[in-house]
């Protein structure tokens, strides 16, 4: 593993405020898309681990400290990961661009934004009104509104910003009382491993923060567990319709982040000159593998040529080669499947009439 990035604990689980060998010994390699090698490899989570994370989790939130401590004390503990985490950005910001490829130019913004993640919610810790009182609706005297941590939380995170999304995740959960299974995307695990490493330093109680990176079987059992009171997850339509129909299923909570196209406005008063640089930048980062990507355009037709026009102009000054290049302003696609997609599209573009203006 390249000494940029230190972690001690790759080829096992943290499970129950420990580290244990998967259950099946299975290994999962990362591949470095600059270079297409593997690189490393870390520790496969299988069913038996699912269910042994879950029962960590449902122990420490059903009776263990971590539910019955205040909110203040969680958040401190937050913040001290926070910490802990801020001193490991550079291994960090390392692990997202060897494993996804993105520009390490770029690196220090997606990272920075999942730490302040868990410094924001630490910070609402002894701000946020959990316990409120109002008139009751219905005959004389108060209603006591209780805002109470729904349980064990799996968090479910995607391969493209898979720091950010995690702490997104886990930040709000810790605060609230809940416990939680990080499940990282098996192509980009490393962020993961970072905050386990930390959380344990941090002093985290066990079980309140466990990890397992598995594919996609596995991940499956995990949104099927009945000992999981809440799913989070950012990713694809199609995963995001599988669990939303499980947990459906069994009725359990569920929030969900996932594809779409967005679209940017050009309208007749705004200079397609202007226009043109700021979608070549959008397109660009992180190789247009991001949620917010102004991926397709809309404009008046009389202005449609130009303004591809303006596009193809500021494609060409994109330099694209190594995302360890300062240089470099768009690096490789993530994964030979997202490469084999994409060209896919544009063959298709070609074959039903549409011009490679770039490219």
């Amino acid at each position: 593993m390249p000494s940029a990035i230190d972690i001690q604990h790759r080829d096992q689980l943290f499970i129950g405020g420990r580290w244990v060998a998967p259950a099946r010994g299975g290994r999962i390699e990362l591949v470095n898309p600059a270079t297409e090698e593997v690189f490393t490899a870390v520790a496969e989570a299988t069913e038996p681990d699912m269910d042994r994370a879950v029962a960590a989790a449902r122990e420490a939130f059903d009776r263990g400290p971590w539910p019955r401590m205040t909110h203040v004390e969680r958040g401190a503990l937050v913040a001290e990961l926070a910490r802990r985490l801020e001193a490991r950005h550079g291994e960090l910001a390392a692990a997202w661009t060897q494993q996804m490829g993105g520009v390490a130019s770029f690196a220090p913004n997606v990272i920075g934004g999942g730490t302040f993640q868990l410094g924001y919610f630490a910070g609402l810790a002894g701000t946020y009104a959990f316990e409120t009182r109002q008139p009751a609706s219905m005959g004389p005297g108060q209603a006591i509104i209780v805002r109470e941590p729904v349980g064990v939380v799996a968090a479910i995170a995607p391969w493209n910003a898979p720091y950010a999304i995690m702490t997104q995740k886990i930040a709000p959960a810790l605060v609230a009382g809940c416990t939680v299974i990080m499940k990282p995307s098996p192509e980009t695990p490393l962020e993961a491993y970072i905050i386990a490493e930390c959380a344990e330093a941090a002093g985290f109680p066990p079980g309140v923060i466990n990890l397992v990176p598995s594919h996609r079987e596995a991940a499956d059992h995990l949104v099927r567990h009945p000992g999981v009171d809440k799913v989070g997850f950012t990713g694809s339509t199609a995963a995001g319709r599988r669990i939303a129909s499980v947990c459906g299923e069994r009725i359990a909570r569920v929030t969900l982040e996932l594809g779409g196209k967005s679209a940017a406005l050009v309208l007749d008063d705004f200079p397609v000159e202007q226009a043109g640089p700021i979608l070549a930048g959008t397109i660009c980062t992180m190789t247009g593998q991001v949620c917010a990507t102004l991926s397709r355009v809309i404009v008046p037709k009389h202005r449609a040529a130009a303004l591809a026009e303006a596009i193809v102009a500021a494609m060409a000054g994109i330099r694209i080669g190594d995302p360890e290049d300062p240089a470099t302003v768009m690096g490789p696609l993530a994964m030979r499947r997202q490469l084999e997609r994409v060209e896919g599209y544009v063959a298709r573009g070609i074959e039903q009439g549409a011009k490679l203006a770039c490219g």
